[in-house]
């Protein structure tokens, strides 16, 4: 497990004119050069496949939109099941993209561990709501109603289901299950940080201009795997949009490890087809803020976001799940859900050719 203090050594992918870095781990020895203005072939073999990562660790995004470690307060729609493992500090509309026709009113939308605060009335669409077990008189069913609660002598919530049966009630297993899905979380965030980039990218450096991620290998489960500094993509004003453009058509998924403590996502769009499209892009991206303690996002992202350290603040739209030290969010959390390939491996290297005429780092 990794603590938000942590250091790790960095794979980086320079900008072009910026010094070479070169960075060791005990665990793996890569190293990366600028490539000239030409097209460079990369070919790297292997005859074993590595193991996966346990489908433990990568349900959990798969299940919520939201998981906040230590707080959440929302002033918008959370699209479909939130986990609070510390205290829900203001609420607006919960369950907000799940089918009343569909949904079992008896299963929980929302679960808080923690306490509530003071504040608006709110919504649960579809679902019933769990709390954690202290104190044992954490609720009340408002008189005269059938969906009204009163939580915590604090906050009052509307079940849209009530007349179908949802209902508030105590859950002696939610500190043990919010002890097993931060563990996990944060043992996904670690894993992924740790795989060897099989692509590269390219960067503004001199001028404005748009940020690619070329996808040009995968690895045998047809994942692409980029290691970015935070500076560079987010807090470099050359990049004007980003966009994924992939070369290879065996791509399933996509993991954007993003390096570095203070993360400000602002006046920068994600383009194109990946990332704009749910069902293939949003649902099969993730970027893993593995170091960073801080980010806002004053632009809408694509893709899953995984940060178990940081305390984010969003004004802006989220298109997929999202997992975090604490959330304040001002703007929605859309689905979809982040749909992991059936293994996602401990190694990222590539078997085959990889073909790039870049202007940036390669692996190697």
């Amino acid at each position: 497990m990794m603590s938000s203090g942590s250091q790790k050594s960095h794979t980086e992918i320079p900008i072009i004119n910026q010094k070479l870095r070169i960075s060791y781990s005990n665990l793996l020895f890569s190293f990366f050069y600028l490539a000239a203005p030409t097209t460079t072939t990369t070919v790297i073999t292997t005859t074993t496949s590595p193991p996966c990562i346990s489908s433990l660790y990568t349900s959990y995004m798969s299940q919520y939109s939201v998981i906040a470690f230590q707080s959440l307060k929302t002033t918008s729609n959370i699209g479909y099941k939130t986990i609070v493992c510390g205290n829900l500090l203001g609420g607006a509309m919960f369950a907000s993209q799940l089918d009343q026709n569909t949904f079992n009113p008896l299963d929980y939308s929302l679960e808080i561990n923690g306490s509530t605060a003071a504040g608006n009335t709110t919504n649960i669409i579809s679902g019933s709501v769990a709390l954690g077990p202290y104190p044992s008189n954490r609720f009340v069913l408002k008189t005269n109603t059938n969906n009204q609660y009163r939580i915590d002598n604090q906050i009052d919530f509307t079940l849209n289901q009530g007349n179908q049966g949802a209902t508030v009630q105590m859950d002696p297993t939610l500190p043990d299950r919010c002890a097993e899905i931060i563990s996990g979380i944060q043992y996904l965030s670690t894993s992924l940080s740790q795989l060897s980039p099989n692509n590269d990218v390219t960067i503004p450096s001199t001028q404005p201009g748009p940020l690619y991620f070329n996808v040009n290998s995968v690895d045998v489960n047809g994942i692409a795997v980029f290691n970015v500094s935070a500076n560079a993509v987010f807090n470099n004003n050359n990049v004007q949009s980003i966009a994924l453009v992939s070369q290879n058509t065996n791509l399933q998924f996509a993991v954007i490890n993003v390096y570095g403590a203070n993360v400000s996502w602002s006046g920068v769009n994600l383009v194109g087809n990946w990332f704009r499209n749910a069902t293939t892009g949003q649902s099969h991206t993730i970027w893993n803020f593995y170091e960073a303690t801080v980010i806002n996002f004053g632009s809408d992202v694509e893709g899953a976001v995984l940060a178990p350290y940081a305390a984010v603040t969003t004004e802006s739209n989220i298109s997929g799940s999202i997992a975090v030290q604490s959330l304040d969010a001002g703007g929605e959390v859309h689905l979809p859900l982040v749909v992991f390939p059936n293994c996602t491996s401990t190694s990222s290297t590539t078997s085959g050719q990889s073909t790039t005429g870049s202007t940036t780092a390669k692996s190697k």
